[in-house]
Formats: C-alpha cells, structure tokens, sequence
C-alpha cells in the first residue's frame, strides 16, 4: 500500500479513466477476425497460430483492463472512505464531513447560482421598464411643469429587498466557491491508503 493524497489519488483516477477508455477502444477494435483473416494482434501468417496468439493477446487486454477496473474501485473507494471521515468546518454550516460538503456543492451550486441570477435579472428588469415609462414621458411632457413631471416617473420596484438580493449572492458564493475551497484544500493536504 502507498499513501497519496486524496488529491493526487483524484488525479490517479482520471488516468486510469482514460486508459479505459483507450482498452475499450482496442477490445472493439482487435476483438474479432474471421476465419479466413489474421489478426493485427498477432505477426505470425499461419491463420491457426496468428489466431492462437491473438487470443492469448487479447486476453492480456482484458486482464488489463479486469486490473484498472480494480484499482479504480480500490482508489474510488479509499476516497469516498476518507470524504466520509474528514471534517471541515464553515461559520455557516459548522463541522461537515467533505463527503456532506460534496453533496451540498453539486446539488445546489447551480441552483442557487441560477436563483442569484433570476434576482439580478428582476432587478435589471425593473430598471429597464421604468426607463421605458420615463422615456415616453419624455416624450409627452413638452409644455408641462417639472413638479407635474416628476409625478408622472417611474421608479424601479422589486418585490425582494436588497436584503434578499445580498444573501443570495452570499449563499451562491459559499457554495460554489468557498466550500469548493474547502473541499480542494482537504484533499490536498489528505493522505489515503491505495495499492500499490
């Protein structure tokens, strides 16, 4: 067993990922042959040994890939193991396990991002309108005082305060950015246990 950080076992991951993807790539490719064809897995002419060591070559690709496929889990594993035991704590939440910190980040990051979003649009929106109203005001206004003016324009009005708006930006930015963070910064300085 080796000890890694969480954050190079993520790394690990990924390229055993990717060397999936690659096997899979050549068990479809060098998976068949027909009876009167050789394989370019083997180098001999004869059909019979060219398909006897295609075979035994292929094997080996399917080993290869039965082996990934268990250091995936085994590293997978000792990851999920570790999320579940770290602890950070946050002034909003308190002490949270990374793996609850996790949770929390991919299933709200976009929706409170998306709920910080639909405010600021409202807010734009209702500038935008009374903008709209007090230009045609403009238009018509030719002749009349500046008091009867005044009463005649368009105020924007939400109907959140700015209260609202603020905490929004705040929550939003907790999740998808400080607890983010958090979790980087754990996984960077967390050791775990993975095989060799």
């Amino acid at each position: 067993m080796a000890k890694i950080t969480v954050a190079r076992a993520l790394t690990k991951l990924k390229i055993i990922l990717i060397k999936l993807n690659d096997l899979n790539r050549s068990l479809k490719r060098y998976g068949y042959v027909t009876s009167k064809t050789t394989s370019q897995l083997s180098s001999h002419k004869d059909i019979n040994a060219n398909h006897l060591e295609a075979k035994k070559e292929y094997a080996k690709l399917l080993a290869s890939f039965d082996d990934l496929i268990t250091d995936y889990t085994q590293i997978s594993l000792a990851i999920s193991k570790s999320n579940l035991e770290t602890t950070i704590h946050t002034d909003e939440l308190g002490t949270i396990s990374i793996a609850e910190a996790m949770l929390l980040t991919q299933k709200l990051d976009k929706t409170l991002s998306d709920k910080l979003s639909a405010l600021s649009s409202a807010r734009e929106e209702a500038e935008k309108l009374a903008n709209t109203t007090n230009k045609s005001i403009n238009a018509i206004s030719s002749g009349m005082s500046a008091d009867d003016i005044e009463k005649l324009r368009s105020l924007p009005v939400t109907l959140f305060d700015q209260e609202v708006l603020e905490n929004a930006a705040k929550k939003s930015m907790f999740c998808g950015y400080e607890l983010n963070q958090l979790i980087n910064e754990s996984n960077a300085i967390t050791m775990i246990e993975i095989p060799d």
